[in-house]
């Protein structure tokens, strides 16, 4: 098997490995994608729907037809027809200059191998074109007859030297006499004469037969060898050192002979003259020039054509490619596993940036479905009955939560540990738990946003409770669509953007509000740093030196984010102190590039003054916040008057000792919450009924 377009398969290389390589990066980040949404779960079949080895398969089907295209791409033959052809071309004789002079080195490595070179560069493009070749010096042969066959004519190039013609001396005569002999009847605008020399014609006389190239129409081009300007010495030949030498002992010297080439172009009409050199060979002119003779009909013959392939290779990839479609990598299954689908919701959720965030959906109990209407068609009783079945818990559930009940999850969690629950009510109810969350989330977002601006503690403790809600709800929506169930991907994918979104909102202002805690007593150590330094710089001399100015510049940019946190979190008292606060410290900056120190420590200091007063503003207040939770409820001071008949003077208890109880027991509540919420979550994980998931 042969190949027209070879240089195709180079590809194959290049191709073929990154197809691998890109294959093991997408195996690798879809393991990783799998393993952050399942955890331990993206090895068990039940959640993870693939089949590995068919997966494989696929990839070299695709990387078997991505070859064959490349292979049909290389058009690919073998055997040969053959096929008549009418040949059109010109007929060019070659007068090729074989006498001593062309030894010259004034074009490297010589003139001889110089137009040796040209006329391989000229016939290198098959254009159909007859060539014939004429050596000559002091005597013209036919080294080579007009023939197409261009490898026939490259030998016959390869041996010219210049002992090809024994007779020495330069004769143009004979050489342009030997090309019409050739050419026979002339007739016709496709023949030329191509002349390749030094123009030192020694015999004869070449304008004796420019009257007959003028009469038969042939145009001549000429293509001129060595350096009109400089003389060059001819080279012995024949391996002997030294250079020739005339009779009298002196050296024989050579230049082209510019003039008589020219005037020779003048004498034919439509003929060309140009000089070859290394930089300028002069192929593009001749070829132009060639190109401009009108080809003609020379002969009719027959010829031989490779069979192309290739549909063979685009049969064999298109089949391969209709195979890697029409084979799937799940396992047999009678429908789309919901473990893939709820990975591309997740993949798709994740990247949404919208604006507005969708309504989230209400308990999933959608009548559309069969499944669905049997859920919700079953007899709800009395709830005195202690119900056993999971169905009927689930919609005392549905209904509870529905109807804004605080009982809601304790029908679901009933209705999830059932011994008769299916795989349809469990995950329908994880879902409902989930919304539910989501809800009491949202609500807590609600009222610490509506809190933000009046007391920022507590909006912070409502956004971390909302950040816990979150989280709670994520593991419901999870445990729902860990089987094939109930649970449509769109309810899914909605609640789970909106979750995603909601959380992310609950980071950031959390974020914020951290931030903005911290940034103030930094901005006030940072004013009062740099006003110590002016101090100390400004006593003991008074050219400053960088670190002052940089701790004055890094207190601006300080107070700059204090004022930009102080706007976006709504702290309106803190955004008036830092928007006076900062053009203080700019102006602080001014007065230390104009050399007053003096100057900017006043700026600096009714800067740190306003951020101070602001600051003991707020310990004021949560001061009186703090002893407003301390005193008693005035209901506490009348039951405890009740209890003792008469007011008691209570007794005294060390500080010390109370703040350590209250620690404590702090410290304990705290554990048996999470001792709680983890025993809470081993319950519900440790399922198992009918089928584990």
């Amino acid at each position: 098997m042969n190949f027209i377009n070879a240089n195709v398969l180079l590809w194959l290389p290049v191709i073929v490995p990154a197809m691998l390589l890109i294959y093991w990066w997408g195996t690798v980040r879809r393991r990783k994608l799998l393993f952050s949404i399942l955890g331990k779960r993206a090895d068990d079949p039940q959640h993870v729907s693939v089949n590995y080895p068919r997966r494989h398969i696929r990839f070299a089907m695709l990387c078997l037809s991505v070859i064959f295209l490349i292979f049909a791409a290389a058009r690919p033959w073998w055997g040969m027809n053959i096929v008549p052809y009418e040949a059109k071309g010109r007929d060019l004789m070659v007068l090729f200059d074989v006498s001593k002079s062309m030894l010259a080195q004034d074009i490297k490595p010589s003139r001889l191998e110089h137009a040796k070179w040209l006329l391989r560069e000229l016939i290198s493009e098959p254009t159909g074109d007859r060539y014939g070749l004429v050596a000559f010096a002091g005597e013209a042969f036919l080294e080579c007859p007009l023939t197409r066959d261009m490898s026939g004519f490259s030998q016959y190039l390869d041996e010219l030297n210049t002992d090809s013609i024994p007779l020495p001396g330069t004769n143009l005569q004979r050489a342009l006499g030997a090309a019409l002999e050739a050419f026979k009847s002339a007739e016709g605008g496709h023949r030329a004469v191509i002349l390749i020399t030094d123009g030192e014609e020694l015999e004869g006389d070449s304008s004796k037969v420019i009257n007959q190239l003028k009469e038969k129409k042939i145009p001549l081009f000429i293509v001129g060898m060595g350096d009109p300007a400089v003389p060059a010495l001819i080279p012995n030949g024949d391996g002997k050192s030294g250079f020739k030498r005339d009779p009298k002992g002196e050296l024989v010297k050579t230049q082209l002979n510019e003039k008589l080439l020219r005037e020779l172009r003048a004498a034919v009409p439509g003929s060309l003259y140009v000089r070859s050199t290394m930089t300028e060979p002069g192929i593009d002119a001749l070829k132009a020039k060639i190109s401009s003779l009108t080809p003609e009909k020379l002969e009719n013959s027959t010829g031989t054509r490779p069979v192309e392939r290739f549909q063979y290779f685009i049969g064999g990839a298109l089949a391969l490619l209709l195979i890697w479609m029409a084979l799937s990598e799940r396992l047999v299954t009678a429908k789309l596993p919901a473990k893939l689908a709820v990975l591309f919701i997740l993949l798709s959720a994740s990247i949404s940036n919208g604006s507005e965030q969708p309504e989230m959906l209400a308990p999933a109990a959608d009548a559309k479905q069969e499944r669905d209407e049997k859920i919700i068609a079953a007899p709800v009783p009395e709830i005195e009955e202690a119900p056993k079945d999971p169905i009927v818990l689930y919609n005392l559930g549905r209904e509870a939560q529905i109807g804004g009940q605080e009982e809601v999850e304790k029908w679901y969690e009933q209705a999830i540990n059932s011994k008769d629950s299916t795989p349809q009510v469990r995950q329908r109810a994880f879902h409902n738990l989930g919304v539910l969350k989501h809800e009491k989330a949202r609500e807590a977002i609600k009222k610490a946003d509506s809190m933000q601006e009046q007391n920022l503690s507590a909006a912070e403790k409502e956004y971390q409770n909302a950040g816990k809600l979150m989280e709670q709800a994520e593991e419901f929506y999870l445990k729902a669509v860990e089987d094939d169930g109930s649970v449509e991907a769109n309810d899914f994918a909605t609640n789970q953007q909106v979750l995603l979104n909601n959380r992310q909102t609950v980071d950031e202002v959390t974020k914020d509000i951290k931030e903005f805690k911290n940034i103030q007593p930094e901005a006030i150590k940072k004013l009062e740093a740099s006003i110590e330094q002016l101090k100390k710089e400004s006593s003991v001399s008074s050219k400053l030196n960088q670190d002052a100015i940089d701790k004055v510049k890094t207190s601006y940019e300080k107070v700059q984010r204090l004022n930009k946190l102080s706007k976006k979190l709504r702290q309106h008292e803190m955004d008036g102190k830092s928007s006076e606060a900062a053009p203080l410290i700019d102006e602080a900056k001014k007065a230390l590039d104009a050399e007053s120190p003096q100057k900017a420590q006043e700026f600096l200091a009714q800067a740190l003054e306003l951020l101070k007063q602001k600051e003991q503003d707020n310990q004021d207040k949560q001061d009186q916040d703090k002893q407003d939770q301390d005193q008693p409820l005035p209901e506490e001071d009348k039951k405890e008057q009740m209890g003792n008949g008469e007011k008691q003077q209570a007794p005294e208890i060390d500080p010390e000792q109370a703040k350590r109880l209250l620690e404590q027991m702090a410290r304990d509540e705290r554990k048996l919450r999470d001792a709680l919420k983890k025993q809470r979550q081993k319950e519900i994980r440790d399922i198992k009924i009918e089928k584990d998931w």
